[in-house]
């Protein structure tokens, strides 16, 4: 990355939380530091603990997690964010705004008004409708307070009503990943899959087990999939046991596998050997769907859903590298993925596809270029 006028700049970035915490926008709360702290040499992260109460982090690389008080509806507050906001109330001439973040936007209040503002709207609050409306003027606040918006995608930033009210701050700029496959997976990895599966054909699914996810309507349309093909939803999060409970209740133990949170190594692992990726989520909170991303770099079709006015659809191309069904429909769902597995020339054909369109749109390095150069008119 060139440098020219970031090098004099601090930078806060206020996050929900940080890896080791899995998540799609903790990854990429993880890229912007990482781009800040080389670019700009000063960059701070502000989080919460994520249940790990261990206090600074990341060997003293400026990541700082405050200790969880109280959740409100999935809404996390550190009560100790106040006095360290109003203590660096002139420490940074850019925050960061992960959202949605509630308490973050409090603390960004508290920081004053001298450092310019960023929002990078991951999501909206859909499913909490009173949290929405309590919430809401605190977004007008912090919509009319920013110099730029970040959406995720063109469908996003359409379909968002607060977007919408501010169109003239919005920069849409789509997230990207590492390739993956440079780091292919260990023979132990590999040997690890072919025991999961038992040697068998199988569809993968990733990611937190949370309602908007869809996992269960995948278990449901297991039982429309050939027999000898095996369903494997990795991941963790708080549906982890009733998901467990639908399988045995659906008699599905041996064909519906659910091998928890996983080490890197052998997600690529299960990358590399599936037969294609499913991601069967059924809400905007879905707003972009990145596990997409991995699956189109190793060249696996994708089967997602037709959310409206989310990216899922937008990142996975319906006909060109995958299929897109309904959501909350496990038969639609189960004769896509039957009508891929039965066509393996298909198949590998969108799945080249998905790895050309990942390379021309979605590596990390046009991403961070992205966010530099909006960071640059942020700060101009």
């Amino acid at each position: 990355m060139s440098q020219s006028r970031l090098p004099s700049s601090r930078i806060l970035h206020l996050g929900k939380y940080y890896p080791p915490v899995q998540g799609g926008t903790e990854r990429i709360t993880e890229d912007l530091h990482r781009l800040a702290l080389a670019d700009a040499g000063a960059s701070v992260v502000a989080c919460f603990d994520g249940g790990d109460p261990s206090g600074a982090s990341d060997d003293g690389r400026g990541v700082l997690r405050f200790r969880t008080e109280l959740t409100v509806r999935s809404a996390p507050i550190a009560l100790s964010m106040l006095p360290w906001a109003i203590r660096h109330r002139r420490s940074f001439d850019l925050v960061h705004v992960h959202m949605p973040n509630p308490w973050g936007l409090i603390v960004l209040a508290l920081l004053g008004s001298g450092p310019r503002v960023v929002l990078h709207w991951h999501m909206d609050v859909e499913r909490q409708r009173l949290l929405r409306h309590i919430l809401a003027p605190l977004h007008r606040w912090a919509l009319r307070r920013c110099r730029l918006v970040l959406a995720t995608s063109e469908a996003y930033a359409a379909a968002s009503p607060g977007l919408r009210r501010r169109k003239d701050r919005v920069r849409v700029i789509p997230l990207g990943i590492e390739d993956p496959t440079t780091l292919p997976p260990t023979e132990p990895d590999r040997a690890w899959v072919r025991g999961l599966v038992s040697g068998r054909r199988f569809v993968l699914a990733l990611g937190r087990l949370v309602w908007y996810k869809g996992f269960d309507r995948l278990v449901q349309a297991a039982h429309r999939l050939p027999e000898d093909v095996a369903v494997v939803v990795a991941g963790t999060g708080p549906l982890s046991g009733s998901l467990e409970r639908l399988v045995r209740e659906q008699g599905l133990a041996d064909r519906v596998l659910l091998p928890g949170g996983l080490e890197d190594g052998r997600v690529r692992a299960l990358f590399e050997a599936c037969a294609l990726f499913v991601l069967p989520s059924v809400s905007r909170v879905e707003a972009f769907g990145l596990v997409q991303l991995e699956a189109m770099a190793w060249s696996k079709p994708v089967v997602s859903t037709r959310i409206e006015g989310s990216g899922v659809p937008w990142v996975n191309r319906h006909g060109e590298t995958g299929t897109v069904v309904p959501p909350d429909d496990p038969e639609a769902l189960g004769a896509a993925i039957t009508s891929l597995l039965a066509d393996p020339g298909r198949a590998d054909a969108l799945g080249a596809a998905g790895r050309r369109r990942f390379d021309d749109g979605f590596r990390k390095e046009r991403m961070l270029a992205g966010i530099r150069a909006a960071w640059e008119e942020a700060l101009a």
